[in-house]
């Protein structure tokens, strides 16, 4: 399974829209929903995904706990990603969540992987046993580990 490298929710800071795209998220990257929530009460109150958030007016989209909940499932996101990903806001604007690469650790893994023969595009991660692959237009590819040598792409980006 490939993952998807990208945006969850852009364009908001508010918690009514942030909150369902991060459980939706959290949930279609298979990880699981951190004990406690809040908000999944009011999701579930309110037959998330099937109403407009908009329309809802409920005092606990602006509470603390909503805060609570939204840095809890930003944490748990962030223990979902695959190599050379994190999970957050893109560089350069504050309100466009999803998950990137994380171009810092992807040099550093240039840096000091093992490259896979003198001749070769591909560079061994032992941490993640995962290949990465750094196109000379800086196109990034990490590919799972196949019988010692590059296989299935888990993620890419241009």
């Amino acid at each position: 399974m490939s993952f998807t490298i990208g945006s969850i929710s852009s364009g908001t800071l508010r918690p009514v829209d942030l909150l369902p795209a991060f459980v939706s998220a959290l949930l279609d990257a298979g990880g699981t929903l951190p004990p406690d929530l809040e908000c999944v009460k009011h999701l579930e109150y309110h037959n998330y995904p099937a109403n407009d958030f908009d329309a809802i007016e409920d005092e606990f989209w602006e509470s603390e706990d909503a805060g609570w909940d939204l840095a809890a499932l930003g944490d748990a996101l962030g223990e979902v990603c695959p190599p050379l990903v994190y999970f957050g806001t893109l560089p350069g604007d504050g309100a466009d969540f999803g998950f990137w690469p994380d171009h810092d650790a992807i040099e550093e893994a240039q840096r000091y992987g093992e490259a896979w023969d003198e001749d070769s595009e591909f560079t061994w991660l032992e941490e993640w046993s995962v290949w990465l692959h750094v196109s000379d237009h800086g196109n990034v590819a990490v590919l799972a580990n196949t019988k010692g040598a590059p296989g299935t792409e888990l993620w890419s980006a241009v």
